[in-house]
């Protein structure tokens, strides 16, 4: 990238007020933001006739120094809108200047360009290419350790350089920025909320009933960016995990669980957590740590917040373990 007040290298630069710019951008097509740098515009060719063409070019608005620059051949081609007050129907997000993702209901794709803007590839993508795709983003770090499947896909670039466009909210009302994007092709669940033009899908905000820095655990999973946890948000990962199909993600809060020397309140806060997650293997762990720790246990507090049925469960769980020891 340029140096500030100094004119970017890439596109075909002209002087453009911002009156210009809109009429430039008249049928737009798509845009999106990156960070430190302003706003990128799919839009649409203008014909002779002030009409819009099938020809959609990238323009990028350098509002500091007023030039619009311009991609020098068309990105793809695609139906114009019916006239120029006709929102945009695809989301776009740009990874750097040269990388962006297109998304639609119908159809996601990429969008590369050269360092001049004068190469443009446009290739559509099922949702398995995805990953590929952003792991070849994500060669110049060919050495990088990657802890997980997703960790291999370089998403977090996109995490750190874009603006998102939906919010997890968390129970105690925090909100967490996500990119719908990034998420569909990775979250079965995520994807099948987006799909069902339910009020999260059209107010792009999803209610978890989990901690704010339990849901930011997931979402640092599912960009692929380095994950560390503490032993609380894993025992609430057993049951977000679960309930919101997640495999890979139980599988490191299992693991997790299992290294932790577990004191009796940690070890009551597991079976809890087991019990609500339907996990007996974890159910069975924790019961045999408790009844190791039998004689502290009923100094911790955290049997106050077991109800009937936990607490009969519970002690049946732990006379289990003393059966068959």
């Amino acid at each position: 990238m340029a140096a500030p007040n100094k004119p970017y290298t890439f596109g075909l630069p002209k002087a453009c007020s911002e009156e210009q710019l809109v009429r430039e951008t008249a049928f737009l097509y798509s845009s999106c933001t990156l960070q430190e740098m302003g706003s990128f515009y799919f839009a649409h060719a203008l014909k002779a006739d002030g009409n819009a063409s099938r020809a959609v070019y990238l323009k990028f608005y350098d509002n500091k120094l007023g030039l619009l620059h311009t991609s020098l051949d068309k990105c793809f081609h695609a139906e114009p809108p019916i006239s120029a007050s006709s929102p945009p129907k695809v989301l776009s997000m740009a990874v750097n200047p040269h990388v962006f993702f297109l998304r639609s209901r119908l159809w996601q794709g990429v969008c590369l360009l050269d360092n001049s803007w004068t190469v443009v590839v446009f290739q559509t993508l099922e949702n398995e290419d995805i990953p590929k795709l952003a792991s070849f983003i994500n060669d110049n770090n060919p050495d990088e350790i990657h802890l997980t499947s997703v960790h291999k896909t370089g998403l977090a670039k996109i995490r750190d350089g874009t603006p998102g466009d939906f919010h997890l909210t968390s129970e105690d009302g925090q909100k967490i920025e996500v990119h719908k994007t990034v998420l569909q092709p990775l979250w079965p669940f995520f994807s099948a909320t987006i799909d069902s033009n339910m009020m999260e899908a059209t107010e792009n905000s999803l209610d978890l009933p989990f901690p704010a820095s339990t849901i930011e655990v997931a979402v640092r999973y599912l960009y692929g960016q380095p994950l560390e946890f503490g032993f609380g948000d894993a025992a609430n990962l057993l049951v977000m995990a679960q309930m919101y199909d997640l495999p890979e993600l139980l599988s490191l809060a299992v693991a997790k669980i299992k290294a932790e020397a577990l004191d009796v309140q940690q070890a009551i806060m597991l079976w809890k957590k087991s019990f609500e997650a339907c996990n007996d293997d974890l159910r069975s762990y924790s019961a045999a740590r408790i009844k190791q720790m039998m004689p502290d246990i009923s100094h911790s507090k955290l049997l106050d917040d077991l109800d009937r049925d936990e607490m009969v469960a519970l002690f049946m769980d732990v006379s289990g373990v003393e059966s068959r020891s």
